[in-house]
């Protein structure tokens, strides 16, 4: 499906013991010290923003030191496409009931892991 993925976070490691110098980044990026992350904030995910890029350096680390990234994300679009068609009474599903609907995705944890095969 055609997710739009909003609000999204990349939160990448960074035990550095100063702050990741920002070469260039698409969205915004800020250096979280008492966690040692590196937060980049992109606002949408879509067909039509499909890609960015953030460069950053810090002194020298082995590259599993990067890892596990994670990645928080909503969508007003739901993975399944699941929807409701009708709410009906329990008692008499020949009677609907008005209502309203609020379909919302979020991550409750979306993990990036090495495999350590590269290091």
């Amino acid at each position: 499906p055609d997710i739009v993925c909003k609000h999204v976070t990349i939160s990448i490691p960074c035990p550095s013991s100063k702050a990741p110098e920002i070469q260039s980044v698409d969205g915004k990026a800020d250096f979280l010290s008492r966690d040692k992350i590196l937060a980049w904030h992109i606002d949408e995910i879509s067909e039509e923003n499909s890609s960015g890029a953030l460069e950053f350096c810090v002194p020298k680390m082995e590259a599993a030191s990067f890892f596990p990234v994670e990645v928080t994300f909503t969508s007003p679009t739901l993975y399944s496409r699941m929807e409701v068609q009708k709410v009906v009474q329990a008692d008499d599903p020949s009677q609907e009931v008005e209502h309203k609907l609020k379909s919302m995705l979020t991550t409750h944890k979306y993990t990036i892991v090495s495999d350590n095969s590269e290091d």
